[in-house]
């Protein structure tokens, strides 16, 4: 069987997406109005500690990001 997606890891041109993902995310799961400020730092925090945390992006061939998710080390 053969998936219509590919999985990658997040690059930098993804960032935006990224962060609109996560306040969708907080809205719809969370119920939480979460500040874009917060999202553009969380993102940005997981960007640059990539041994903490790694974004991952599904996407479909001639179409943009249909999913992400983020995978933390603790």
């Amino acid at each position: 069987m053969t998936s219509p997606y590919t999985i990658r890891q997040a690059v930098e041109t993804d960032f935006d997406t990224l962060v609109d993902f996560t306040l969708r995310e907080a809205a719809e799961a969370e119920e939480v109005a979460l500040s874009v400020e917060a999202a553009t730092s969380g993102v940005r925090a997981g960007f640059e500690t990539p041994p903490l945390s790694t974004y991952w992006v599904a996407v479909a061939a001639n179409a943009p990001i249909v999913a992400s998710t983020s995978v933390v080390n603790y």
